[in-house]
């Protein structure tokens, strides 16, 4: 559209998660809030597989990318000591709010900031020793395959022995086999995202440009934000491979932990489960 004059958020310097969920979380919110009810979903099956693994309650898990807190509320309610981590203030507000209604503000803290900082963040916060780390948000890749790594080995060191691992992440060979350019999808009744995907099959990093318009009650589109997000995307064997380069043994892997059912190229994300080495 000719004539669209869209917040830009791509400032120089400025990582696109910092453009979004830093100085635009509210655009993203409703997208979150649509998966509260999954997040609960996710929440039982990750119990499940603590609990196959002989994960007591009550050990120390980190809920890495926690947002609104769909999975560290319902995760402290089934006993764990929770501590969610995440870059956007609003989102961990929500998520103290969320906390304080379900009645579980004793088994759970929140600590804001980067994953590129993860380490130093919560040990200067006293936060260390986690028997369990989550990452549910199929943020692999937002800073690269480089930075998943160094990600993964700051996991390591923040954790205790035999600490286990759970990643949920998007499955490059769906995304392959299903690709579209363009789709339009309604936010909330009185906003729209039309997003335009291109990928490059030369280093499996997916760019998604994404722009936001507010609806007014004639129908009309009125531009709200643009912002364009890159991430590199995996296959299966090659994020358990990052996996048991940054120190983490594989354990078993589900296309959705909701039904701990086998990946495969016709399921859009894939989730992880690793123990720390030794």
């Amino acid at each position: 559209m000719r004539g669209e004059e869209f917040t830009q958020e791509l400032a120089r310097g400025k990582h696109w998660t910092e453009a979004l969920f830093v100085d635009h979380p509210e655009i993203y919110l409703p997208l979150l809030e649509a998966r509260r009810e999954a997040g609960r979903e996710e929440a039982q099956g990750i119990g499940q597989v603590l609990s196959k693994l002989n994960v007591a309650k009550g050990s120390k898990l980190l809920d890495l990318g926690c947002g609104i807190g769909r999975h560290a509320v319902p995760l402290a309610m089934q006993g764990f000591e929770v501590v969610g981590y995440d870059i956007s203030q609003l989102y961990l507000d929500k998520a103290r709010r969320y906390a304080d209604k379900m009645k579980v503000t004793d088994k759970i803290g929140f600590c804001r900031g980067d994953f590129r900082q993860v380490e130093s963040t919560l040990r200067s916060r006293k936060y260390l020793g986690f028997q369990v780390i989550i990452d549910m948000l199929e943020s692999q890749g937002f800073y690269g395959e480089e930075g998943d790594i160094q990600l993964f080995k700051q996991l390591r060191r923040i954790s205790g022995d035999g600490c286990v691992l759970i990643l949920q992440a998007l499955n490059r060979d769906f995304l392959v086999k299903n690709f579209y350019e363009h789709a339009v999808h309604e936010v909330t009744p009185r906003m729209v995202l039309h997003e335009r995907l291109e990928f490059n099959y030369e280093n499996s990093v997916l760019r998604n440009n994404w722009k936001f318009y507010s609806k007014g009650s004639a129908g009309v589109l009125k531009p709200v934000l643009e912002v364009t997000l890159e991430a590199r995307v995996y296959s299966l064997h090659e994020l358990r491979r990052i996996l048991t380069e940054s120190g983490w043994e594989n354990l078993e892997s589900y296309a959705d932990i909701r039904k701990l059912d086998k990946p495969g190229p016709e399921r859009s994300t894939m989730v992880m489960v690793a123990r720390r080495m030794s």
